[in-house]
């Protein structure tokens, strides 16, 4: 079955091969256009087929073995008709199809959870089909409702190998999406010199992008003048006002209904700035917005960035007063201890000792040492014999309550040479753990509490605010 299979694709091979003069030389050409798009070796390079017919199957087999053969970039490269998946973030992808029904296989299985949607796309035709204009043209079509701009279309002819772009910013023309032809490759063509893959961006040439944002100072600042003309500033709108002299275009700002801001992204009915954006009524969105896990499913995420700092002026440090002076050595929960432990002992005193001294402490003297009581003294005290003397256990009780109070007093006096040896002031906050220790609070919005779930010690000290504008 093996032989019949060969012999079948080689008859075909020779059937296609006959009106060319090279067999090999479009896969030779198509080796050359791999090696220009895909030139980083940390990447990987994904090749995958979709066929509808057995001809199909062999033409597109050995185009593919001529482009790996002839390729001379040392780039790892993963071929199939499907991909493992433990392969994520595609970069470098090269479609091998025999029809546009095949290209929509592979189509209807792109996802941005996959493919790196900023990456490269190269889509081979393995015949020049009938109406191939419309082809291209739909294919092209689907790609940038994908937002995919690094893409050509490569249809491979008996006597040449066409490649197919778009460029959707172009003099005289704005989101224009038409298939141009950028190379007419002849099969005894050597060497390539297109860049195939330039920055559609760099030049917009002067095309309007609309842009959603929202009053929110200082990054956003919107200001009406007396001839209702509006002007938007502020230090993200110097951002993009920035940026859209360096791609020379034009922008057209658009404001949430209701005067909402961020809003809430979700799979329907998302509200504010959000909702402008899934709706595809902007074409990109500012305005201090930090990254989610829902944006990021939903939308997609231009590069991060820090337009402010936090700075927290705090004085160096304030004098200790007297009485803090005298309590600081011990933290809280130690002298809560200690309040304890003495109105344990006084209370213990005046209900054994008051009234019935001798007779307690005759009982006391012959009682076994064994009960709970005198254990847990033994243990706190860590007396090293194993057992008290009977005949001297008031004595021995004597001795606990002075090498408590001493301890305790060794302890404090150490504490307050060490606190005071460190400065008589108090030190400035400087981290997070700071602020909770001097018992400040936090000023947020709703909206931005949901980047402090995992820290409900900020939480709980929150101060919301209702108005954006109370913040300035």
């Amino acid at each position: 079955m093996i032989l019949v299979l060969i012999a079948l694709c080689a008859i075909l091979k020779g059937a296609v091969s006959s009106v060319s003069t090279n067999s090999a030389a479009p896969g030779k050409i198509l080796g050359q256009i791999l090696d220009k798009c895909c030139t980083d070796p940390k990447q990987t390079i994904i090749i995958q087929t979709s066929i509808d017919t057995f001809e199909e199957e062999c033409k597109l087999s050995d185009l593919i073995n001529d482009m790996l053969t002839y390729r001379k970039n040392l780039i790892p490269v993963i071929q199939g008709p499907s991909i493992p998946a433990t392969v994520n973030s595609l970069y470098y992808n090269v479609f091998m199809v025999g029809s546009y029904s095949s290209f929509h296989k592979l189509y209807d299985t792109m996802g941005p959870s996959k493919y790196d949607f900023e990456g490269r796309f190269v889509i081979v035709y393995g015949y020049k089909l009938p109406q191939m204009k419309k082809i291209t043209e739909r294919t092209i079509k689907k790609m940038r409702d994908k937002k995919i701009l690094n893409v050509i279309v490569v249809v491979v002819d008996d006597s040449s190998v066409e490649v197919y772009s778009y460029f959707p910013y172009h003099k005289g023309r704005c989101n224009n999406f038409d298939p141009v032809l950028v190379s007419n490759i002849s099969l005894t063509e050597k060497h390539l010199d297109y860049d195939y893959f330039p920055n559609r961006l760099l030049n917009m040439y002067g095309c309007t992008v609309k842009v959603g944002t929202y009053s929110l100072k200082p990054f956003t600042i919107i200001e009406t003048k007396a001839n209702n003309e509006t002007v938007y500033k502020g230090t993200e709108v110097d951002i993009v006002k920035t940026v859209a002299r360096l791609h020379n275009f034009s922008i057209e700002f658009y404001l949430p209904e209701n005067g909402s801001k961020w809003g809430f992204i979700r799979s329907i009915d998302s509200t504010g700035l959000m909702k402008l954006i899934q709706d595809e009524s902007v074409d990109l969105g500012f305005g201090s917005i930090g990254m989610s896990v829902e944006r990021n499913f939903f939308l997609k995420a231009g590069m991060s960035h820090s337009t402010s700092t936090f700075v927290f002026v705090v004085p160096p440090g304030q004098l200790y007063t007297s009485f803090e002076k005298l309590y600081k050595p011990f933290t809280t929960d130690s002298w809560g201890y200690l309040a304890v432990a003495f109105a344990f002992g006084l209370t213990f005193s005046q209900l054994f000792f008051g009234g019935h001294r001798i007779t307690f402490l005759d009982m006391f003297k012959i009682e076994s040492l064994e009960t709970p009581l005198m254990n847990m003294w033994t243990q706190i005290l860590g007396i090293p014999l194993p057992k008290l003397p009977k005949k001297n256990i008031t004595l021995a009780i004597a001795i606990g309550w002075m090498t408590t109070g001493l301890l305790v007093r060794t302890l404090y006096q150490g504490a307050m040479f060490k606190y005071l040896r460190s400065g008589v002031q108090k030190s400035s906050v400087q981290t997070l753990q700071d602020i909770n220790s001097a018992g400040l609070h936090y000023y947020m919005y709703d909206v931005t509490r949901r980047f402090f779930v995992d820290s409900p010690e900020i939480l709980e000290k929150l101060i919301r605010y209702n108005s954006l504008e109370t913040l300035f």
